[in-house]
């Protein structure tokens, strides 16, 4: 289901297949008709599957990771054009609603075989790369972190020793532990 910004819904047919009436993603529009959506309305659009009025624009959506833009997308009313559904759903029981959904798929489409994703799932799977990434971050600095200590360890033991037999004086002319402490 979606939501129309303008036009109309595609008419349903009871015979058979409805006739190809394409519904139009907003930034399909832009790239296809110049001159606005409203004009986009009036234009027929044809392609393999046949030829039809433009009825509807919907507003832009991401299906995709948000770091590609926006694709045009056509929606029809031809069964054939089709081999996917987005399929919301609430329901305690998700295998009994899987297998009405994977009845009805194979009543309408049987020619194609019927495979489920959950949303939740493929979005995760956009971002895979970034929580990977972000991980080998986390480790990169971590040792990044590690090396400065020991840098900073090996600094200070480098200036105490350097320091060895002018502590050593001071200690013989009567220097308290505190002033040793600070010239260190």
């Amino acid at each position: 289901e979606f939501v129309l910004n303008l036009g109309r819904e595609p008419l349903a047919s009871q015979e058979g297949e409805p006739p190809f009436q394409p519904v139009l993603r907003r930034v399909f529009v832009g790239q296809a008709q110049p001159r606005g959506a409203q004009a986009a309305l009036a234009v027929v659009f044809e392609v393999v599957a046949g030829a039809g009025q433009i009825v509807g624009v919907v507003k832009d959506y991401n299906d995709r990771s948000f770091r590609r833009g926006i694709d045009p997308v056509l929606i029809t009313t031809l069964k054939r054009g089709y081999s996917q559904a987005g399929i919301k759903f609430v329901t305690a029981d998700v295998s009994s609603a899987m297998r009405s959904i994977e009845k009805i798929w194979n009543q309408t489409f049987p020619e194609f075989v019927f495979e489920y994703k959950f949303l939740d799932d493929k979005i995760e799977s956009f971002y895979k790369q970034e929580s990977q990434l972000s991980n080998l971050y986390k480790i990169f600095a971590i040792i990044a972190i590690f090396l400065s200590c020991l840098g900073l360890y090996g600094l200070a033991s480098f200036m105490a020793v350097q320091r060895i037999k002018e502590v050593g004086i001071r200690k013989v002319l009567g220097a308290s532990i505190s002033s040793v402490v600070y010239i260190l």
